[in-house]
This record gives structure tokens, C-alpha cells and sequence, in this order.
């Protein structure tokens, strides 16, 4: 993983090394090695404020399932839920911390139903094919 410090590295080094782990957020990926590079670039120094580098790596993680999702022609929700951490097995990080107490699936299981994410998401297909210009998208509930 590589970071634009800018002229100074400040903290720019513990932030990439919390980004690296908090990379995985709550999925098992068994092959993951990650190196953190810190790059000297000629503008301002990037300070540390707010995450702190884990928001940063979460939404890497995010992101490549999304991308993913998309290749395979799969739905992402499904992606995530696969690759969760599991309570009994899959359950150890790629720094070889044991993730215990995981309710990960039992919260996203709820989460998806209150939110109503299967109808809304049918209603934001339908809209989008049927506008040309004008689309909608699924981020936060309404």
C-alpha cells in the first residue's frame, strides 16, 4: 500500500500501518500480504486527523469487493456475507490476531432486512433502466 505523505512524513507511517489493519474490515482473506510504502511527494505534508488511516483502509477493502461483485456479474451484499469472518473457522486476521465475539453476520443479516435493501434496491434498478439521464443510487437509508 502506498501513501502520499507529502514533503514531510510526520505520521504518515502509523497511519499507512493502521490503513494495512484495517484493510481486511470484517472479511477472511487468507493470502492478503500487505508492505506499507511511505512516498515522499513535493506537496503538503498529510496530517493525521478524524480515522487516523483505518477509514482509509476499510474503504480500500470495500471497494475491491465491489469491484468483484461487478466482474463476477454477482450482487455485492452476497460478496461481503461469503467473505465475513466466521465464529469457528476463518476467523483469524492477516496479522494473526483471533477474531472473537464475531456477530458481523447476524448484524448485517438485520441491518439488510430493516433497511428494506432488497425492495429498495428493485426500485433503484427499475428507476435507473427506465431514466436515461437521471439516476439513483444506495448509500444511506432515506
Amino acid at each position: 500500500m502506498a501513501s502520499n505523505c507529502g514533503i514531510s512524513a510526520d505520521l504518515s507511517g502509523a497511519i499507512n500501518d493502521r490503513a494495512i489493519y484495517h484493510i481486511d474490515n470484517a472479511y477472511f482473506i487468507p493470502n492478503l500480504e500487505l508492505t506499507s510504502h511511505r512516498c515522499k511527494t513535493n506537496t503538503f505534508p498529510k496530517y493525521a486527523f478524524r480515522g487516523f488511516g483505518g477509514p482509509q483502509g476499510m474503504f480500500c477493502i470495500e471497494n475491491i469487493i465491489d469491484h468483484i461483485a461487478h466482474h463476477l456479474k454477482k450482487e455485492p451484499s452476497n460478496i461481503r456475507v461469503q467473505n465475513f469472518y466466521k465464529k469457528n473457522h476463518n476467523n483469524i486476521t492477516h496479522y494473526g490476531m483471533k477474531i472473537e465475539d464475531n456477530i458481523i453476520e447476524e448484524i448485517f443479516k438485520d441491518l439488510k432486512k430493516k433497511s428494506n435493501y432488497t425492495r429498495r434496491k428493485k426500485e433503484i434498478e427499475k428507476f435507473n433502466n427506465s431514466n436515461e439521464i437521471l439516476k439513483k443510487g444506495s448509500l444511506s437509508p432515506r
